[in-house]
């Protein structure tokens, strides 16, 4: 996701990532706050330091086991309440 706005994004890890099957998603919690399990998202910051204008963050979302193909939704909805969705299919 590419920050398109005019100010840095603070608190990345305060995001609510939903994801799934489109029919059938779920909040996926912070790596940190996920207790060790499964399902959950951790982020990078791919071309700078810090989450500032023009800057992409790369999501990962890591599940236990490979959760197979068909179409999927996710969902990311910003601290300051800003979201974004996509569908796609692997």
């Amino acid at each position: 996701m590419k920050n398109v706005g005019s100010t840095r994004i603070q608190s990345i890890e305060e995001s609510d990532v939903f994801f799934g099957e489109e029919d059938n998603f779920s909040r996926i919690p912070y790596v940190a706050d996920a207790g060790g399990g499964y399902p959950r998202w951790a982020y990078t910051i791919e071309n700078d330091t810090e989450w500032r204008t023009g800057a992409t963050v790369k999501i990962t979302i890591t599940y236990s086991a490979d959760p197979g193909a068909g179409t999927y939704f996710i969902k990311v909805v910003l601290p300051n309440g800003i979201p974004d969705e996509y569908y796609f299919s692997m």
